[in-house]
């Protein structure tokens, strides 16, 4: 039977249990009957399934990596034959650059840490644990099993630098710097990262091409590689784009993706945390709720894209049948979405700007000096959404991309003169661009036809709807042709206070700027203020009146996600009502009442 390849699965399940030395019997209890059974009732695209895991133990019979002590069926054959008699396609899940075994067995595999030492567990990106074992495993899973396609965990988000010798010499050698200063935020530390990334995009350019090679359509992701973790143009050679999300981080993933020409996915977990291992970064697994589950797959196929859904086996290679009616659950409801959703394009919305330059920075700052990769930004649109308007992400490389209103920077602090030229470029011709934070009022202060000044009292406040929210540490204006777009209020909570300047509009060629001299995001990441929601929402309508979907009444936390799929307008909404990130809470509260403009 004929395969899906990744653009035309729409949903997958995947099924872990990272292998590790504790391990014992895998694979006694993979039974040929249960997967056929599964796979009939549930009618996955593809299935995933663990072949290497973080702890760096193979759990089939490989010839390049260490096999895992407990192996004792050759259980992979059996997925294979089962999802080969049923035309489903079998993706390896299968670990990058954490990796233990590989560091304890090959320590100048491994990133040289500042003190001189090999890391544990984080693989250099650029010495020869590619060519050596992770590339020769997925040519085996390919030739030896059929697999139709890999999915590498591990890798951006736990890259780490290499503080090598060979290294520090090769970067001052290219860059004329001396030495690489201790300060994480100079120009020169700045330099040996961009330096690290390039190394890393390097590595999965080399593992991508060579596999390609000799299996041309084996089709291989590294989770999270051109996501909010890494906000940049995707390179050609990555077949498709997934990550992982837990709880309600798929918001920005799915966004994130949604724009960037590649097929895509995000993937839930049935669970929250994961099983106990002697991994201490592993934790005692706790059922999510079905509710929620199903919200994480609207949120994904909302926005045009696939949905996977990960369940642990046991240690012994055995899916836990049990969960069958929730996988079928899950699998009713993904497919009755999908002639409306699969392949939707979202409505161009008012989108959110996330920048390379900026994102590494900013981690760097906040003490994530060796992963250039880390998280951020996971309640960046939130404020938007809370607010019943729909929004997007996009990346510096889209800034330009036509069709789009209106453009937010979320206190960008660092951007490069190009990247600032084309916000410039996309305000001349028309775009609405809005400024939000004190610095990034400052990076942009020659648009905003007024003097931008620290506020010199104690806290600004905003008024809105007769409420106020405010901070501390603000920016002001003195405007000369600029106007305010809000009443702000000195020091006191008090409508007869004396007002300042602290969000105000301009017009800058064919379209207008508005400054926001608050960290308003970073507010609302914290505190969740329905004010600034509601704030952030009028002005929003004001700029752009002409939303293609919005809230107009009602509990504002629903999800709006206006989209096209054959010649037709569709709007999705999501009941965010609770909306609780993590833990493993009850189901989700009923919404009524709701008028849709």
């Amino acid at each position: 039977m004929t395969k899906k390849s990744r653009k035309d699965s729409f949903l997958g399940f995947h099924f872990d249990f990272h292998a590790n030395a504790r391990t014992t019997g895998i694979g006694t209890k993979t039974n040929a009957e249960e997967i056929g059974r599964l796979l009939d009732e549930v009618k996955p695209d593809y299935i995933q399934v663990d072949t290497k895991g973080h702890p760096g133990l193979a759990s089939y019979f490989s010839q390049y990596a260490v096999v895992a002590p407990g192996l004792e069926v050759d259980h992979l054959k059996i997925f294979r034959e089962e999802t080969e008699k049923r035309g489903v396609a079998l993706y390896a899940h299968h670990s990058g650059l954490w990796e233990r075994t590989s560091c304890a067995e090959h320590p100048e595999w491994a990133v040289v840490q500042k003190d001189g030492t090999p890391s544990k567990d984080a693989i250099d990106p650029s010495g020869e644990y590619a060519d050596q074992r992770l590339i020769p495993c997925l040519k085996e899973l390919a030739d030896k099993y059929g697999f139709d396609g890999a999915w590498i965990d591990g890798d951006n988000w736990f890259m780490r630098l290499s503080w090598k010798k060979e290294a520090v010499e090769d970067f001052c050698k290219k860059t004329g710097y001396e030495r690489i200063d201790e300060d994480p935020l100079s120009e020169s530390y700045l330099a040996f990262v961009e330096y690290w990334k390039e190394k890393f995009t390097a590595y999965l350019r080399h593992y991508f091409q060579e596999v390609h090679k000799d299996f041309p359509d084996f089709e291989m992701t590294s989770n999270y590689a051109y996501s909010h973790f890494m906000p940049e143009k995707p390179i050609d050679e990555i077949s498709f784009l997934s990550g992982d999300t837990v709880g309600v981080n798929g918001r920005i993933t799915a966004r994130s993706f949604a724009g960037l020409g590649k097929p895509w996915d995000t993937m839930s977990w049935g669970y929250v945390a994961n099983y106990t291992s002697e991994d201490p970064s592993f934790f005692p697994t706790t059922n999510q709720n079905l509710e929620r589950i199903l919200r994480e797959a609207a949120i994904s196929l909302s926005q045009g894209g696939g949905y996977q859904i990960v369940f642990n086996m046991t240690p012994q290679g055995e899916i836990r049948m049990y969960e069958l009616d929730k996988m079928k659950e899950i699998s009713r409801f993904v497919y009755d979405r999908k002639p409306f959703n699969f392949h939707s394009e979202p409505v161009k919305n008012a989108a959110i700007l996330l920048s390379k330059y900026d994102t590494t920075r900013k981690r760097i700052r906040g003490g994530l000096t060796e992963n250039p990769y880390s998280c951020m930004y996971l309640g960046v649109c939130d404020m938007i959404l809370d607010g019943g308007l729909p929004c997007d992400i996009i990346y510096e490389h889209q800034i330009l991309e036509p069709g789009r209103k209106t453009i937010l920077l979320p206190e960008i602090e660092f951007l490069s003169e190009k990247v600032k030229e084309d916000l410039k470029a996309f305000t001349e011709r028309g775009g609405n661009l809005i400024i939000c934070g004190r610095k990034a009022c400052r990076l942009f202060a020659d648009m905003a036809d007024a003097d931008v000044r620290d506020y010199d009292g104690y806290m600004v406040h905003v008024e809105q709807d007769g409420n106020m929210f405010g901070r501390h540490d603000a920016v002001v204006f003195d405007k000369r042709g600029a106007v305010d777009m809000a009443d702000c209020y000195c020091d006191a909570i008090s409508l007869d206070s004396p007002k300042v300047s602290a969000v105000i509009a301009n017009a800058f060629g064919k379209g207008k700027v508005v400054f926001v001299g608050l960290d308003i995001f970073t507010d609302y990441g914290a505190f969740c203020a329905f004010e600034e929601a509601e704030f952030m929402r009028r002005l929003l309508l004001e700029v752009d009146p002409d939303q293609a979907a919005y809230l107009e009444e009602g509990t504002k936390r629903v999800e709006i996600v206006p989209a096209r799929k054959d010649g037709k307008l569709l709007v999705n909404l999501i009941n965010t009502v609770e909306y609780v990130n993590g833990g493993a809470p009850n189901g989700i509260p009923k919404l009524y009442d709701l008028t849709i403009a």
